[in-house]
């Protein structure tokens, strides 16, 4: 039958919206722990405010663990040309790469 057949399918779109609503409940969380020590960063207590940060509740947020927490470091490769007709075009790229 034709539910059998998409039966995968639905499978897999129930698992990337499960994915991407984790991914929205750490964003969540981590734009609230920002506005929590930005609004009072000489608070003692200030770690104990912090919310949990679900990381662990799909694999996709496990694997952006430290990218989204402010870890991890980010290259930029500019391919430029040396012909001269790309010169415009080389500009553009480096000023993006800036």
């Amino acid at each position: 039958s034709g539910i059998d057949k998409n039966k995968p399918a639905v499978n897999e779109a129930k698992q990337i919206n499960k994915s991407i609503s984790a991914l929205g409940n750490v964003i969540k969380a981590l734009a609230k722990n920002s506005s929590t020590s930005i609004s009072d960063p000489s608070s003692e207590h200030q770690h104990s405010n912090l919310s949990h940060i679900p990381f662990r509740d799909s694999k996709l947020t496990r694997i952006l663990t430290e990218t989204l927490s402010g870890k991890a470091a980010c290259v930029l490769i500019a391919n430029l040309s040396n012909q001269i007709d790309n010169a415009e075009e080389n500009m553009m790229t480096l000023k993006f790469a800036e």
